[in-house]
């Protein structure tokens, strides 16, 4: 077989696997109002609103999550106790909405402020004493972005989700 009828047979290939009048995807869209994500990196908890009831505030030099996805400086706010705790994880490399959809069980697409967004409600194991975490990241630039994460005990009744969401809009909706 010649290299040439190969790579034929290759194109016929992924042209089947598109449905008619169908498109392949090129990729996240564009960011039509880019935030420079390093600048605000640098300082991780300057653009990073108060928030009631949330007592101690520190940064964080690296908290990234998995080695390959870059420096992820962030500003973590805690609650009394050991819970809640709301963080806002700078992506000053990487777009976190592509990044992390591959990892997702089940992601929600979703906008804040505008911008493409990704909700991870992280399971948990169902006991009593487990964590609920919900994170949402953020696309600010073609390759940088924030994620918002807010995590309580299993006890208690606040909504994980709606906290990182809300939380979220503030923190992207205050960037300069």
């Amino acid at each position: 077989m010649s290299m040439r009828f190969l790579g034929f047979a290759a194109l016929l290939v992924l042209a089947a696997c598109t449905p008619p009048g169908e498109e392949p995807p090129s990729g996240p869209p564009a960011i039509t109002k880019p935030v420079d994500v390093r600048a605000l990196a640098a300082t991780p908890c300057r653009n990073v609103p108060e928030e009631p009831g949330f007592a101690s505030r520190r940064e964080l030099p690296d908290d990234r999550m998995f080695a390959d996805d870059g420096p992820q400086p962030a500003c973590e706010l805690s609650g009394q106790g050991a819970h809640p705790v709301l963080k806002v994880r700078w992506f000053p490399q990487v777009r976190p909405v592509p990044l992390w959809r591959g990892r997702v069980v089940a992601p929600e697409e979703l906008s804040v402020a505008g911008y493409p967004a990704l909700l991870d409600n992280v399971e948990n194991d169902g006991r009593p004493d487990a964590l609920k975490v919900c994170v949402v990241y953020v696309d600010l630039a073609d390759s940088q972005g924030l994620a918002v994460s807010f995590t309580t005990a299993q006890t208690d009744p606040m909504d994980a989700c709606a906290e990182s969401r809300r939380f979220a809009e503030r923190v992207v909706s205050s960037l300069p």
